[in-house]
């Protein structure tokens, strides 16, 4: 079968090009709020924001991955009931964050913490709007449209951080810049998206969805609360909101951000083959457009390793040269992401998703319990390798699971070669670290 390749390129440029336009242009205003507050005030907000997106994990009850992959046929009543169920759903969470942070104040560690969460909160409110609103533009392959969903709150945030910054406001500039990004993203989608925001609850609808999502909110358990958040929480428990603020900073640099790029990538090649699900077009596209940007990404993070400590000097500042080693051992996980997501998307599509499940179980267990006695070694380094190794690992091991269920995608020996030397340079990093 023929791939449409000018619609894939098409949707592809507009997916990730909003990203990489919002993650362009908005790291040259964060560098200079962060040469403002320092990793201090930064690691505070970041521990806050952490804890209030943590409920990401449950709020939708998997409810945006049962929509994305649902038949088109009363599309519009399936969206009023995943609307629906995550608006009631937040509103409870916002609710019990404000009461929580109100009386027990007094006993939940970090004041500045504590009050950035209860205000940060009110966003839970804002994307259960804009979420569903972001799904059904995805699925009807609006990518136009989806272009400003990541531009617009990424732009407004840094505009309006470093603006508050200018008048004298530390961490108060980063809380209200947050919200006001996230409130006017939830405006723009509800006044540009086709469908009206309507709320209503059919019940057969929510739960069928359920019993699909249950399988993402296990899923989400594991890779959205403990190996997304787990380490920032030890380290918040062993170390100063300074050290967080550096791992944070390595972390957005070499994980958080290429995986956001990258997951759009993905998310394009995966609804075009949801149109037809033909197995030529997803050995035509994992060979084109997946193990090709995992050689591209790879070069990419050596050039970067090369010349990383006058990079870093020159865009965040000298007080921000101690994240080197944190970058340096994250650095290794980029080539692996490409395929991990493509594999996983596969498994959705084929039904051996639940294979993936388990395999998230056992590794954020093992991930929980190292980071946690990382954690007492007093020695935050050890933090950042166990995290990228077990990355490394995990990803290998999905491959694996992605050959033993089908049998059409394979290019074992590539594969091979591949993560040999992904794995060698890896190794290579972290001798020079330790």
């Amino acid at each position: 079968m023929k791939i449409p390749n000018s619609r894939i390129v098409k949707n592809i440029s507009w997916n990730v090009s909003g990203i990489a336009l919002a993650k362009v242009l908005t790291p040259f205003l964060t560098i200079l709020i962060a040469r403002k507050v320092g990793p201090n005030v930064y690691g505070t907000f970041t521990l806050a924001l952490m804890i209030v997106s943590s409920v990401d994990v449950i709020k939708d009850f998997g409810m945006s991955e049962a929509f994305l992959v649902t038949k088109n046929k009363n599309l519009d009543i399936k969206f009023y009931t995943y609307l629906t169920s995550q608006f009631l759903f937040s509103l409870l969470l916002v609710f019990v964050i404000i009461l929580v942070t109100v009386f027990f104040y007094s006993s939940l560690g970090s004041g500045q913490v504590i009050i950035a969460v209860r205000y940060l909160s009110i966003t839970i409110l804002f994307k259960s709007i804009s979420e569903p609103l972001i799904i059904i533009n995805q699925k009807k392959q609006k990518y136009s449209l989806l272009f400003f969903r990541t531009l617009i709150p990424s732009i407004l945030n840094a505009l309006i951080a470093y603006s508050l910054v200018l008048l004298g406001f530390e961490l108060n500039a980063l809380i209200i810049a947050y919200i006001s990004s996230e409130f006017l993203l939830a405006i723009f989608f509800s006044l540009k998206s086709e469908i009206k925001l309507t709320f209503k609850l059919e019940y057969n609808i929510f739960i069928n969805f359920f019993s699909f999502g249950k399988e993402v909110i296990i899923q989400r358990f594991f890779t959205g609360l403990i190996l997304s958040k787990w380490d920032i929480y030890a380290l918040g428990y062993g170390f100063s909101e300074t050290i967080i603020g550096l791992y944070r900073m390595a972390q957005n640099l070499m994980v958080t951000l290429p995986r956001a790029l990258i997951k759009e990538y993905n998310q394009v090649l995966y609804t075009e083959i949801l149109e037809d699900r033909s197995i030529e077009k997803i050995k035509n596209l994992y060979k084109t457009y997946v193990l090709s940007s995992s050689i591209a990404i790879y070069l990419v993070a050596i050039i970067f390793n090369i010349y990383l400590e006058p990079v870093v000097d020159f865009l965040l500042g000298s007080k921000w040269l101690n994240a080197i080693d944190y970058i340096k051992s994250f650095s290794m996980i980029l080539p692996f992401i490409p395929m991990k997501y493509f594999h996983l998307s596969i498994s959705k599509m084929k039904g051996f998703y639940k294979k993936y499940t388990k395999l998230y179980m056992i590794y954020g267990l093992v991930f929980f319990i190292i980071i946690y006695f990382l954690v007492m070694k007093m020695n935050p380094i050890y933090i950042s390798i166990a995290y990228s190794f077990l990355d490394i690992l995990f990803s290998i091991i999905m491959y694996f699971i992605f050959l033993k269920n089908q049998k059409h995608v394979r290019f074992l020996k590539i594969h091979i070669l591949m993560y040999l030397v992904y794995f060698v340079t890896y190794i290579y990093l972290v001798i020079n670290l330790l």
